[in-house]
């Protein structure tokens, strides 16, 4: 029985005396860690991030799709309006509208996630056709009074949108 009870006391001994808190930090053991070797990653980067573009700044409305003809109301037109001094873009998708951010690093471009108002549509088919694109958007090209924005996998499937006013 003593036996047992000093075989008790023994494992519940700390292993090593930890200095009281009010210690002077001089006189605590030190612990050393190895040093974190970061692995920096630098982005791949198949495009021109240098190459000058067009200001993209204005509304803009929805002209076609590379892959889909869309019979679209002249009322329910989508649209949408840049503005690259704050970065926001906003527009309608024919039916609802959103709202969000955008960024460009030469023609490279995307959409933040957009935040959309959703209501009921009579035909959403051309919406969900296009807020699907916008999350994968990935290339932009201004050329006069249009502006491309192209899928970031396949620069074959892009949507097109002509100025409104100046």
């Amino acid at each position: 029985m003593i036996m047992m009870t000093g075989i008790l006391f023994a494992a519940c001994a700390p292993a090593k005396k930890i200095p009281p808190a009010n210690t002077k930090i001089e006189n605590r053991p030190t612990v050393k860690t190895p040093p974190v070797k970061e692995k920096i990653v630098k982005p791949v980067v198949v495009s021109n991030p240098n190459a000058k573009m067009n200001p993209i700044t204005g509304r803009w409305k929805f002209e076609s799709s590379s892959e889909k003809d869309f019979s679209i109301d002249p009322n329910a037109m989508p649209e949408l309006s840049f503005n690259e001094a704050e970065l926001k873009v906003s527009g309608s998708t024919g039916c609802n509208t959103f709202n969000g951010f955008f960024f460009t690093t030469g023609d490279q471009f995307n959409f933040s996630p957009l935040a959309v108002k959703l209501k009921r549509c009579a035909d959403a088919s051309l919406e969900k056709y296009l807020t699907g694109f916008y999350k994968m958007v990935g290339y932009y090209k201004t050329d006069g009074s249009k502006v491309y924005l192209y899928h970031k996998n396949d620069r074959g499937r892009y949507v097109v949108f002509t100025k409104l006013g100046r």
